[in-house]
């Protein structure tokens, strides 16, 4: 019996560490990006008269931060008449080139009608958001990050923000682990996928039968000792005994770390 809380004490030991260690690499590289849209939101707002600016700074934040596909800035409708009725410049990096886009059109692309937009006029900051494919902007499957922008007066003007691919997240999980057979998933506060190992190494049907036991809430999960995990015990897809083990990331975004 000593003999078995031992060696659970060690497991739990690796997965704690394992968890924490990537946890606070993703925080970091996070955090990061939210400096440089929190630095350059307040050299914005001192500028505004100077609409001709504006690509620069999204190509200074796109460039100052290796991280960052793409940085971006919007302002709400004919805020600068010169630059038409909607004015999105966006910087993404492809290779080892800069390329400047002007995205908005009221045709293909009204960012007014997203929910980017829309929290920003509230004032809000939009916290990280689960990944989706930018057609237009960065090219590729990427999480977002916005802050608005605001005048001398306290009036809503804008939005600036940055794209970062889900490669670096891909990077993180794909790292050795301590057992090689475990792996990692990254799921939204809400249960939803945002990364996971390329299929080469860990089926979609093992993926899916993770998720799935996570969400489920009928499904029995004890707490780590520590209380800083949970662990779900279940038999995976090839019949082989597996433990789940997850925890939620203490701070924004809230992502949820789990290690199979």
């Amino acid at each position: 019996y000593s003999t078995h809380n031992m060696l659970e004490a060690k497991l739990e030991e690796y997965v704690l560490r394992e968890v924490m260690v990537k946890s606070l690499r993703i925080r970091a590289l996070l955090a990061d990006a939210e400096s440089t849209i929190k630095n350059h939101q307040w050299y914005v707002e001192q500028h505004l008269q100077e609409p001709d600016t504006m690509p620069n700074t999204a190509r200074r934040m796109a460039t100052l931060n290796t991280n960052i596909d793409g940085a971006y800035l919007f302002f709400r409708p004919n805020y600068y008449p010169s630059k038409g009725q909607l004015y999105e410049p966006y910087v993404r990096q492809s290779n080892d080139s800069i390329i400047y886009v002007q995205l908005a059109s009221a045709e293909h692309h009204d960012y007014t009608k997203t929910n980017f937009y829309q929290m920003c006029m509230r004032g809000d900051t939009v916290n990280w958001t689960t990944p989706y494919l930018d057609r237009e902007g960065a090219k590729c499957v990427v999480v977002s990050n916005c802050m608005p922008l605001h005048d001398k007066k306290g009036d809503f003007v804008g939005g600036i923000g940055v794209d970062l691919s889900i490669e670096w997240l891909n990077n993180i999980i794909n790292q050795r682990h301590f057992y090689p057979s475990s792996y990692n998933l990254f799921l939204s506060p809400e249960g939803e996928l945002i990364v996971s190992p390329d299929e080469e190494s860990v089926s979609s049907e093992k993926v899916n039968q993770v998720i799935e036991l996570i969400n489920d809430s009928t499904v029995a999960r004890e707490k780590t000792k520590t209380g800083r995990c949970k662990c779900i015990t279940f038999k995976d897809t090839d019949g082989k005994l597996a433990y789940i083990y997850y925890s939620t990331m203490r701070t924004n975004p809230h992502w949820q770390i789990v290690l199979v």
